[in-house]
């Protein structure tokens, strides 16, 4: 793997993780009549906005797509433990 390809995978992790998380606060600001109960929702828009990271982005998107989700997993944890 040279470097413009590492490159270009590191930047396309970037771009999906920024988008992932994007669409998971869209879901929380928009889309919030739809929480069934806390966590639970009827309509979640990031799951589409997944399915389309993963077939553009492949590896790289999968990645970021994890990525998001650890941060969106730690900064909900630390806010729960300091209201």
């Amino acid at each position: 793997m040279n470097k413009s390809t590492l490159m270009q995978s590191l930047g396309l992790m970037a771009v999906s993780c920024m988008v992932y998380w994007a669409a998971f606060e869209v879901q929380n600001l928009i889309f919030a009549f739809t929480e069934y109960i806390p966590g639970v929702n009827w309509f979640y828009l990031p799951s589409g906005v997944r399915v389309v990271l993963v077939l553009i982005g492949g590896v790289s998107g999968a990645l970021g797509i994890l990525l998001a989700t650890v941060l969106i997993a730690l900064i909900t944890l630390l806010l729960k433990l300091n209201p």
